[in-house]
């Protein structure tokens, strides 16, 4: 077994992983780099669209107070709506659902971009951004530069205000972008090197790259190992480290600026629904967990991020 981040093939430890999200409980070989920690499957599957059904994407929908598909990747979104509806008094209007999806893009530039809050000329490319729903969001907010590309959408999207997603890759875009984000789909990429190189050249002098990822160790990881819900065999391909992040960055010619842990409760959630042989997709009334339970999960989930040790981290990678 040879990292594919380091190279060492000394004391890596190897571990079989199951199918859990959509209930097919296949197995799968994975293996821990003794060296750099990078967790990473053994073997590419030879076809993934099985683990990519349409049912893995969650719809949008349109009606209000209904968080978009994006967000959940983002924050606690079930205790962030719990606060939006408690904001409007009774027979209040609730926002619509588009500016619902503003209130929610803004707190993204909060909480993980705020020096970019005024560059509204910036350009940005959303890479992995499925349907576009953050950048159609920003576009609303006053960004005229916004663009993503996801390799999995059924044809090109363009709406009326000139906001484009394109059906492809990384490798498919031009030069030219002060902002490259990777919101939750690096890990899903066989050949993160490459990734990261594209990046690289495809940055403006001192541009950014902000890739969020499930990271290892964590809290989460050491408590629920291979039923830990981020593993999520086969579709994430490598769960990176600190170290590994490290390593792929400098050798793409970027430098690792920052990091910061941003977990949610689910966490804890999906993992406790895996130790009990429970997939999401079958997850029913059986699954929830009391008030008590869940607040339990948010207050070590706070603990978690704040020691560096919750399930996924924000990464800020500069242009050298």
């Amino acid at each position: 077994m040879r990292c594919r981040i380091c190279d060492n093939q000394e004391g890596n430890v190897a571990y079989t992983a199951r199918e859990m999200m959509l209930g097919l409980r296949q197995e799968f070989a994975y293996f821990r780099c003794a060296a750099c920690g990078c967790l990473q499957i053994a073997d590419f599957p030879a076809e993934m669209a099985a683990y990519y059904p349409p049912a893995y994407f969650r719809p949008e929908r349109n009606d209000r107070l209904s968080a978009p598909a994006w967000a959940y990747t983002l924050f606690d979104v079930p205790a962030i709506m719990q606060q939006m509806r408690r904001a409007f008094p009774p027979g209040a209007a609730p926002p619509t659902h588009e500016r619902l999806a503003e209130m929610l893009a803004a707190q993204v530039l909060r909480h993980y971009l705020p020096d970019w809050a005024q560059r509204k000329k910036a350009a940005i490319l959303d890479v992995g951004c499925g349907r576009g729903g953050l950048i159609h969001a920003l576009s609303r907010l006053g960004y005229t530069h916004v663009q993503g590309v996801d390799l999995y959408l059924d044809a090109p999207i363009r709406t009326a205000n000139g906001v484009a997603v394109h059906k492809g890759t990384i490798h498919d875009m031009p030069p030219g972008w002060d902002l490259i984000m990777l919101h939750h789909a690096f890990e899903h990429m066989p050949d993160p090197q490459a990734v990261l190189q594209a990046a690289a050249q495809r940055l403006n002098p001192g541009g950014l790259c902000l890739i969020r990822i499930p990271i290892v160790p964590s809290l989460a990881w050491e408590r629920y190992g291979v039923d830990w819900v981020q593993w999520d065999a086969p579709r994430h391909f490598f769960l990176h480290s600190v170290q590994s992040m490290a390593l792929l960055a400098a050798q793409a010619g970027l430098r690792v600026e920052g990091h910061f842990c941003d977990a949610t409760p689910f966490q804890f959630v999906g993992s406790e629904l895996y130790r009990r042989d429970m997939a999401l997709a079958e997850a029913g009334p059986q699954a929830r967990f009391t008030p008590q339970e869940m607040a339990a999960f948010r207050a070590e989930t706070t603990h978690a991020n704040a020691a560096g040790r919750g399930d996924q981290a924000a990464f800020y990678l500069r242009r050298q």
